[in-house]
């Protein structure tokens, strides 16, 4: 049996099996469209904030921090920093501070680069771009393929899944909002299990089966604080959890 945490969206409470979702930046109000994403997504270390306690959420996420963005979805953060993309890409090196985001991403078949052998680490990743590897790294790409391929069959499988539900194009690329909002949809997103090997594989969407369970040992669920101790040694608070997305077998 795997170690599981759970992901509480109602207290914060300090304790060994509950991982809360609350971090406070200066410049997210609770008010936002995209104040419960960012939340979860930096007490997650998915999405961080800077040192001046600002999140920025107008400002744009590069190509290079996306790619990190996804090792960490993965769970392979800690991999990608000890991995390296040099020789993969003409313009990233080894001491490129995302080259091994960008090595694992690219291992693991979410990321290609363009077609004069480049990944161009620095531009702001665009929109479709973002979803495009959202849905890869959920499984999609050969349903997306069958849709049209890129961008179309991505955005259609996006929309459908609920990945872009309130989120908005801009041409300038994807701001950290819209980011934070797109990962965090897509961490409860059905992902697609491969259910035969070889020249004709099969694909099916497994519901027991997403980033949050699957990747980072998380569940989900909203927690009630039924029982406070009034001693300092005593540890016998009572939790009840509704609203379980997924339970460890």
């Amino acid at each position: 049996m795997k170690a599981i945490k759970i992901l509480s969206l109602a207290l914060a409470i300090s304790s060994a099996f509950i991982l809360t979702s609350f971090a406070a930046f200066s410049d997210v109000e609770k008010s936002a469209s995209y104040y419960e994403a960012v939340t979860v997504l930096s007490s997650l270390h998915i999405l961080n904030g800077y040192e001046s306690n600002a999140f920025k959420p107008e400002g744009y996420v590069t190509r290079g921090e996306f790619s990190a963005i996804i090792c960490r979805i993965m769970g392979l953060g800690d991999f990608a920093n000890e991995n390296k993309a040099d020789g993969i890409f003409t313009d990233v090196t080894e001491d490129h501070w995302a080259s091994g985001y960008i090595a694992t991403a690219y291992q693991a078949g979410i990321i290609n680069g363009f077609g004069d052998g480049t990944f161009k680490p620095d531009e702001n990743v665009k929109y479709e771009e973002a979803i495009k590897m959202l849905v890869s790294t959920l499984g999609y790409t050969p349903k997306a393929h069958a849709l049209g391929g890129y961008p179309t069959g991505y955005m259609t499988i996006a929309n459908v899944e609920g990945i872009t539900t309130g989120t908005a194009n801009s041409l300038e690329g994807a701001t950290r909002a819209t980011v934070a909002r797109l990962v965090f949809n897509a961490l409860t997103v059905p992902m697609m299990d491969q259910t035969y090997y070889g020249p004709e594989a099969t694909f099916q969407k497994n519901i027991d089966m997403n980033l949050l369970y699957t990747k980072l040992n998380i569940i989900k669920a909203i927690a009630i604080l039924t029982k406070l101790p009034l001693a300092k040694n005593d540890s016998n608070a009572v939790l009840e959890y509704t609203d379980i997305d997924r339970v460890a077998q």
